[in-house]
């Protein structure tokens, strides 16, 4: 027989067990919604990239190269103002709390190459953005990220070299091109100290030279 002293211990236990569950679940509710507030779904990232869209682009493309990072995402406008520059928005992955979405990817928004000067600049063919990624702490890398990008109105490059100088020298490589039906993109990573880009060049089909470009 359990005694009233027992009996009013055990009460006691389960108010402060009743409590403290009701405390997580009030705190795992704040913090969802806090992640959902500052996080983007897909469609939430193609609307935003809609609304700020600097050429009219309705529609993009979206790219990633898990062997460099399968944090970023990278979206490169399909349409909009040809006499516009080329565009792309990089997205970074928010992973924390993402399988309470269950298949849902939440991303947060990291960098685009829109500025206030970009158009009223001589436009060129293929666009150009550097910038520093981060890891999937949120911590920045120690080097740059070089993406050229751009849509088919600009023509269709088939091949891209990259001119590297490095401690060892100067070196060429062939950057890969990720190419779908109406954008393309090069990804070209770890640019900094000891590793810097001297000039990208891009061909056709034909290897016309299409586009060079030069720091």
């Amino acid at each position: 027989m359990i005694s009233p002293k027992t009996r009013n211990c055990l009460r006691v236990f389960r108010k402060v067990c009743f409590l403290l569950l009701a405390v997580a679940s009030v705190g795992f509710g704040l913090l969802r919604l806090h992640y959902s507030l500052t996080t983007l779904s897909t469609e939430q990232c193609v609307e935003y990239m809609g609304e700020h869209s600097r050429r009219g682009a309705k529609t993009f493309d979206a790219m990633a190269d898990s062997r460099y990072s399968s944090f970023h995402m990278y979206w490169v406008a399909r349409d909009g103002d040809p006499t516009k520059a080329q565009e792309i928005f990089v997205f970074r992955l928010a992973p924390f709390l993402g399988r309470f979405y269950g298949n849902e990817r939440r991303y947060r928004f990291v960098v685009s190459n829109i500025t206030d000067e970009m158009n009223t600049e001589k436009i060129a063919p293929v666009g150009f953005l550097q910038f520093r990624p981060r890891n999937d702490k949120g911590e920045k890398e120690l080097r740059d990220t070089v993406l050229f990008f751009g849509n088919m109105q600009a023509g269709r490059p088939r091949r891209c070299v990259l001119a590297l100088k490095t401690q060892a020298g100067e070196t060429e490589e062939n950057g890969y091109i990720h190419m779908l039906d109406s954008t393309y993109l090069v990804i070209l990573p770890d640019v900094g100290d000891g590793r810097r880009l001297v000039k990208a060049e891009f061909y056709s089909k034909r290897d016309d030279l299409l586009y060079a470009y030069v720091p």
